[in-house]
């Protein structure tokens, strides 16, 4: 899998364990996607506004930096630190993935 994520939530006992349901949202059928691909709900907030009608495909394959918030040299350093250069690389890092699964057991 890439990012390094031997065994992905659902079908590691520190997952299955911890409830952890998943990404920010499901996914739906966005209107007026200006590439009709299915994009999550709710997740116009959390991108940069070039990025608001992509399809999933399409910011999971974007730079890190189509995240709002996520400026270019924190993409960078994310790349330096972690080899993270896509929105997919930083949501399938093993160790954010790893802190994910522990906070979630922590609460």
């Amino acid at each position: 899998m890439a990012g390094g994520c031997p065994t992905p939530p659902g079908t590691d006992p520190i997952w299955a364990n911890a409830g952890y349901r998943g990404p920010i949202g499901p996914s739906v059928r966005a209107e007026g996607s200006s590439t009709g691909g299915p994009v999550m709900a709710g997740m116009e907030s959390k991108l940069d506004k070039a990025w608001e009608n992509k399809s999933v495909q399409e910011i999971a394959d974007a730079p890190v930096a189509a995240l709002q918030g996520v400026s270019d040299s924190d993409a960078e350093l994310l790349g330096k630190a972690f080899n993270i250069k896509t929105v997919r690389d930083l949501g399938t890092n093993k160790y954010f993935r790893w802190a994910q699964g522990i906070a979630t057991l922590a609460d």
